[in-house]
Order: structure tokens, then sequence, then C-alpha cells
């Protein structure tokens, strides 16, 4: 014991306990995922400024719980003004990693509130918001009358905003997302103006999503081979968020 230095002095005792203590952090592991489940996907009970508070500490716990890699694919700069983020696939542990990021950007500063303020406050101008997993069909209205920007998921979006999108002005940014083994891929689209797609009905809105949905898929698929060729740091500006 002599030999061990004084930062790892007391490693054997604590392997010793770890044993033992596996219990406890199963039940704290289950316990987390439940409630953030409770809180974010199904709680309508809770003040919306207390689930998200509530959210993001679960969140951060469970991504140190994971061993996963989140690349970030872009070509432009995600516009600052009243944005609807559109990802291709239903709200999840892994997508939301997107919304965190968006909120951790320098340049979305207006979106900095979001995280301990009034959400529902009319001084922000940008704020994301898991449509599809807190607000009902009525809220919809109210977040575009707020000039709030949106982080929806796909489906969602085609069963509820078409009736809003004659009368607003925002942008829309698709998300294309791939999940393999220890990795997940996720690539923004351009903005889109709303007037272009102002003039179409539901089913034509939904056909001119898919088209461009899966023209970002094939960019998605042709940057990640780049990014398993390259594995450096400049390609197309991409950066990694460690989930540990």
């Amino acid at each position: 014991m002599e030999s061990i230095n004084h930062v790892n002095r007391y490693f054997f005792l604590r392997a010793l306990a770890y044993p033992f203590t596996l219990p406890s952090f199963l039940f704290s592991y289950f316990r987390i995922r439940k409630r953030a489940n409770s809180y974010v996907f199904h709680g309508q009970a809770t003040p919306p400024e207390k689930r998200y508070e509530w959210f993001f500490s679960f969140h951060k716990k469970l991504l140190r719980l994971q061993k996963k890699s989140f690349v970030f694919l872009s070509d432009s700069k995600t516009p600052k003004n009243q944005t609807i983020f559109i990802i291709d696939k239903d709200i999840s542990w892994d997508s939301l990693v997107v919304l965190r990021q968006l909120i951790k950007e320098d340049e979305h500063q207006l979106i900095t509130p979001f995280l301990g303020k009034d959400i529902l406050s009319k001084k922000s101008s940008l704020i994301i918001d898991l449509v599809d997993c807190i607000y009902d069909k009525e809220d919809l209205g109210i977040i575009f009358d707020l000039k709030r920007s949106l982080f929806i998921s796909k489906p969602s979006f085609l069963s509820e905003s078409h009736h809003i999108i004659k009368n607003a002005y925002f942008q829309i940014v698709l998300i294309s997302s791939l999940n393999r083994k220890g990795e997940v891929f996720f690539k923004l689209g351009r903005a889109i103006k709303s007037q272009e797609l102002a003039y179409l009905n539901k089913d034509m809105l939904s056909e001119r999503l898919e088209l461009l949905f899966g023209k970002l898929e094939k960019d998605l698929l042709s940057c990640v081979k780049n990014y398993d060729l390259e594995k450096r740091g400049s390609y197309l500006g991409y950066f990694s968020f460690k989930g540990r």
C-alpha cells in the first residue's frame, strides 16, 4: 500500500464498496428515467418552466451514463428569427441533444432565457420548445403569436401545423438524423421561408417535405462517408458532443 500515491490511496477501499452501491445506482437511474419521462413526455399538470428545468437536469445525468458521440453537420448558420426546426424522427433522448446544442451556441443568445426564466414571457423572441412533448394542439397558435421557435418532429408538424402556415411568416430548418452504434449524426438543411410552402395543401406539403428530407438524407449519408474517411475536426465545421 505504500506505493499507492496520495490521489489513489483509497482506491481499493472504494473498489470493495462498489458492489454494494450497485442497487442504489440502479434505483437512481430508473427513478431518473421515470421522472424525466413523466415530467417531459407525459406531464401536463406541472408548470412548463418547471418541466424544462427538471428535464435538463435529468437529461444531463442520463448523458453521463451514455457513451455516444453526437456529430452535427451544417453548411450554413441557423437563422436567428422565428424558426421551425423539424426533425425526421419522433422526439427521443438522442434527438434532444440537437435542442441542447442549439441552446449552447453563442450565435443563438436569444435562446438562453429558455433555461431559467419564464418561458411564456413575450420578452424572448427566440425560444426552442419541445412541441410534441409538452404542448397541445391549441397551444401552437399561442406560440406563433409570441413569435417563438419550435422544435418538432415531422409527423407532429404535418398533423398540427398546416393551418397556421397560411397566415404566418417564419423559416423552416429540416434536420435529418442517422443513428449507428456509438455515434449519432445530425444534418441541418438550409432555411426555407414559409412563403415557399404557403400555397400547398396538406397532401402537397407532406409530399414536398418528404422530397426535401430525402435529399437531406442523401447529403447526410455522403457527409458520414466523408467523415469516416477524414476523421478530422475541420470537415464541414463539424464538432462532436460527448455524452459522458
